[in-house]
């Protein structure tokens, strides 16, 4: 089982300058004041922890502290990478008024959550077999099915478009394995003693 996290406390770069992480989409994520943000205007990156093998079941969190402004976002991805058609994955994006929107691909809506997010809650997704699940705190929220996607990695999506620069800031990256599938019944055999 695969587990990682990433607390963001070292200097500040580019996100995808560490060896884990790995940029699927167009500008970068900076690790800013021991945090992560999109503080460039005009850009669209998925980056995902490629520095470690995930199963195709997986789950990421981020912790909020504080939110996108005007047309911006930011969210908690799963199953990203490229795909034939360019990037792939399934993303929580919180909005700048707290909702989530469960996207695939970032073109084709799967929930739309009025989750009421404020800074300090935890947003989570996690992609089982075709079930895919947004949780805010532990609680879920939202999400749905969808078969596109099988594999990939846990990262994060972000959106800043022109003329706006962004203070959305998140913290406390951790993914993990889901574990799932079979259910097993141990029945005790009294005459094998």
């Amino acid at each position: 089982m695969t587990t990682v996290s990433d607390d963001f406390n070292r200097s500040d770069e580019n996100l995808e300058t560490s060896s884990n992480w790995t940029n699927f989409g167009t500008g970068s994520l900076q690790v800013t004041s021991n945090a992560v943000s999109a503080r460039s205007a005009n850009i669209a990156p998925k980056t995902g922890y490629t520095g470690a093998t995930f199963g195709n079941d997986q789950k990421a969190s981020t912790d909020i502290l504080d939110l996108a402004s005007g047309n911006s976002w930011f969210g908690i991805c799963v199953r990203a990478g490229t795909g034939s058609s360019g990037t792939q994955g399934y993303s929580a994006e919180v909005r700048p008024n707290g909702d989530i929107e469960c996207y695939r691909s970032g073109a084709t809506l799967i929930d739309d959550i009025a989750a009421g997010v404020s800074v300090s809650d935890v947003v989570e997704i996690e992609a089982s077999s075709t079930t895919i699940t947004v949780r805010v705190n532990s609680s879920d929220v939202g999400g749905g099915t969808d078969a596109s996607w099988s594999s990939g990695d846990p990262g994060y999506v972000a959106y800043m478009p022109s003329g706006e620069v962004g203070t959305n800031i998140f913290d406390n990256f951790s993914a993990t394995d889901v574990l799932g599938g079979a259910t097993y019944t141990l029945t005790a055999d009294p005459g094998s003693y």
